[in-house]
């Protein structure tokens, strides 16, 4: 809230005590249709009954209060289906007017869109960094010629900070070995991943499973030291087929020599029965 004279405001009230004072005090409420956001307007006059908000009684003036109310909160609610956006938050429990949580069964959507696990684009190889004192986002970066938006990208970073013994995924394009334990006798280890989002419902067992791959591989190739995933979380699946998608210059010889394959294995895999490619082309490669 702020006071009408004062140079400063923005003190906190919660949303039971907003109520309070409008109808104690006969205020008004006009919703702004902007930031879809109810303010009060509230005139204390000497002689009032008194409220206190933070242990203090508030003095005689008027007050001008920006709220949630169940307009407010439905309409941000709203914006979770139209951005398929994965979840809300809200600060603080205990301080809302109850008819709010309503809107909640309302309003967000039932269900969410499941990311398809297909990758259809280029191949993102990576190798590791484990930080060391001194080390920075953009020190890493130049001694590994990328940048560091890359880098936070690669490794889900939302700052700059790095500690001492943190292991960063370096993009690259050389082909890297495989990340997972040697295989069994008699199967091959996937030397390629593909990145996956993790969606409502998901567990590593059956990402593994719809993948062609196994829990302890996906847990090797993303460093991980438990079975808990998050929704929105991006994993690496290691995976033995890999998306081509033919562009300028490219030639079989040249894919097959990329991918450390054939000629032959491509044609088969693809039914191609010449050498010809065209532009933008999608291939199945058996890696």
């Amino acid at each position: 809230y702020w006071i009408e004279g004062q140079s400063y405001g923005g003190y906190g009230i919660s949303n039971t005590q907003v109520q309070t004072l409008i109808d104690r005090y006969n205020g008004t409420v006009v919703f702004d249709e902007v930031s879809k956001t109810p303010k009060a307007i509230v005139t204390i006059k000497a002689g009032d009954p008194l409220t206190f908000v933070g242990g203090a009684a508030l003095s005689p003036g008027t007050y001008t209060i920006w709220f949630e109310n169940d307009e407010s909160i439905q309409a941000k609610l709203e914006l979770v289906g139209k951005y398929n956006i994965r979840g809300v938050g809200n600060w603080s429990l205990g301080q809302e007017n109850k008819s709010v949580w309503d809107k909640y069964t309302t309003t967000l959507p039932n269900t969410v869109p499941v990311v398809s696990p297909i990758y259809t684009g280029p191949v993102q190889n990576y190798k590791t960094y484990t930080v060391v004192a001194g080390d920075s986002l953009w020190a890493i970066a130049k001694r590994n010629d990328t940048t560091v938006s890359e880098l936070k990208e690669a490794n889900a970073l939302t700052s700059d900070s790095l500690y001492m013994g943190q292991v960063l995924r370096i993009p690259t394009d050389e082909v890297t070995s495989p990340v997972a334990p040697p295989p069994p006798t008699g199967t091959t280890a996937p030397a390629y991943t593909v990145n996956y989002t993790v969606v409502a419902g998901d567990t590593l067992s059956a990402i593994a499973l719809k993948n062609g791959t196994t829990v302890t591989a996906i847990k090797n190739a993303n460093n991980l030291t438990s079975d808990m995933i998050y929704v929105g979380q991006v994993l690496k699946v290691p995976t033995n087929v890999v998306m081509h998608t033919v562009v300028s210059g490219d030639t079989l010889y040249g894919i097959a020599k990329r991918y450390n394959t054939t000629v032959a294995n491509i044609k088969a895999t693809n039914n191609l029965t010449s050498d010809i490619l065209s532009i933008g082309q999608t291939l199945k490669i058996q890696v």
